[in-house]
């Protein structure tokens, strides 16, 4: 049974889909070929929806932090993690710009050394693992979060 879950979505994911979706249709429709620019507008929604939603469920025993609506994911152990931070990401840090990595002078990186399932600035729960990887996951509180980890 879940102790937390949350599910971020990105309007401005959402929101560009649907852009170049209709400029799918469009395009195809100037040559009187609108069938196969309908098909094309579909996958281009689907993609949209799937890098625009994060979801986070924290269990007693895992935690699942995943794209799309769909479900699936990467699954955590709880005994896994060692360290569980709430913090507040810009949007530079959300592409990757500025984030801290954890890697220290004189150690050697851990091999997958930050993975990133943010979608928005804003809260963020960090994921600590016992690897030393970093895992940064879009949450709408991610202090209860972090709390649900520890208990």
């Amino acid at each position: 049974m879940p102790t937390y879950t949350s599910t971020v979505v990105s309007p401005l994911h959402i929101g560009v889909a649907v852009v170049f979706a209709v400029a799918a249709v469009v395009a195809a429709s100037i040559d009187g070929q609108w069938w196969i620019g309908v098909p094309v507008a579909l996958v281009i929604l689907l993609i949209g929806v799937h890098v625009g939603v994060v979801q986070l469920v924290v269990g007693p025993e895992e935690v699942r932090a995943g794209q799309g609506p769909w479900g699936g994911g990467r699954r955590i152990p709880v005994a896994e993690i060692a360290d569980t931070q709430a913090a507040e990401l810009t949007f530079g840090q959300v592409l990757g710009v500025g984030l801290p990595t954890g890697a220290k002078p004189g150690r050697p990186a851990p091999e997958r050394p930050t993975s990133r399932l943010t979608v928005r600035p804003g809260p963020t729960l960090l994921l600590v693992l016992h690897t030393r990887e970093r895992i940064w996951v879009s949450t709408a509180d991610p202090a209860a979060a972090a709390s649900a980890l520890r208990t």
